[in-house]
């Protein structure tokens, strides 16, 4: 066990060097990225969540927040700094990593959680999409640490309790950071209902998870 979590620190030391030497500032081309960051500088400038890219600035209603929350300490203290807005993509895409290495080893053993992170880290898609200023990175860490807490709040008695919390914050989480969460949430659901074994302490599970994602959801 001690031998794979040494050779999973080398891993990430390794792709950590990797993705500082091939980040980069600048200007990105993709179309979401400027809605993001046009959505962060409004939330800073105290304007609302609003497109600061129309005249009448109105209220924003397609891309989540999350997102442009990560990237607004990054414009507040740095400009428009494109180097430090891909930063964060990596950051996330090694926590991704990490991520998956504990969320295979409580379905698995050490040995394929290792394999399973490191074809992860080597993904030229994930090096690809950490430097593009997207969300999708982000999400795909909000959403591997929400099916590794909600594995652990299926072990767990009661239907209150830490990692059910934690469960459900990190759903709500991976919504606003992308829409489609709300297919994450409902792959959760059914993960608990088909794998039950706490009878009806399964169905309140459930319906904790459902209550408090449905809440910032139908404001939303």
């Amino acid at each position: 066990m001690h031998d794979m979590r040494k050779l999973l620190l080398i891993f990430i030391v390794f792709i950590s060097i990797v993705h500082l030497f091939t980040l980069n500032n600048e200007p990105p081309l993709e179309e979401d990225t400027p809605v993001y960051i046009l959505l962060a500088r409004s939330l800073l400038d105290g304007a609302g969540y609003r497109d600061a890219s129309y005249a009448a600035r109105p209220p924003h209603t397609v891309y989540p927040f999350v997102f442009p929350l990560l990237l607004a300490p990054v414009v507040f203290f740095s400009g428009y700094n494109f180097l430090l807005m891909r930063f964060i993509g990596s950051i996330f895409a090694i926590l991704s990593v990490i991520m998956t290495f504990l969320l295979i080893r409580n379905r698995s053993d050490d040995l394929k959680a290792l394999l399973t992170a490191v074809l992860t880290g080597i993904s030229v898609k994930l090096l690809l999409f950490s430097h593009l200023i997207v969300s999708e990175i982000p999400y795909l860490f909000f959403s591997l640490s929400a099916l590794f807490w909600v594995g652990k709040y299926k072990s767990q008695s009661g239907a209150v309790n830490g990692a059910g919390i934690v469960s459900a914050l990190l759903l709500v989480i991976s919504y606003f950071t992308r829409g489609i969460g709300i297919t994450l949430t409902a792959g959760c659901i059914a993960y608990l209902f088909f794998e039950k074994s706490g009878g009806k302490s399964v169905m309140k599970k459930i319906l904790f998870i459902a209550a408090v994602f449905s809440l910032p959801a139908v404001v939303w």
